[in-house]
């Protein structure tokens, strides 16, 4: 979906800038970066599903097949 690709594709790239600053770090700051990306990702995975829903439209298929499951 256009629309969130255009959140995706930047917090995408932020997350492999930081990367970088932990690329040499601490086994535990690897690990707190991780949890960090999990967390940010969480996030924003729940937020576009909150849109994607308010926007029932935009989950139409015109495929017979998959308009059942919607």
């Amino acid at each position: 979906m256009p629309e969130i690709r255009q959140d995706f594709d930047p917090l995408e790239e932020s997350f492999l800038i930081q990367a970088e600053t932990v690329s040499h770090g601490t086994p535990g700051e690897k690990a707190e970066f991780m949890e960090y990306c999990f967390r940010e990702a969480l996030k924003a995975t729940e937020a576009w599903i909150a849109r994607l829903q308010r926007r029932p439209a935009i989950l139409k298929f015109s495929d017979p097949a998959y308009r059942l499951c919607g």
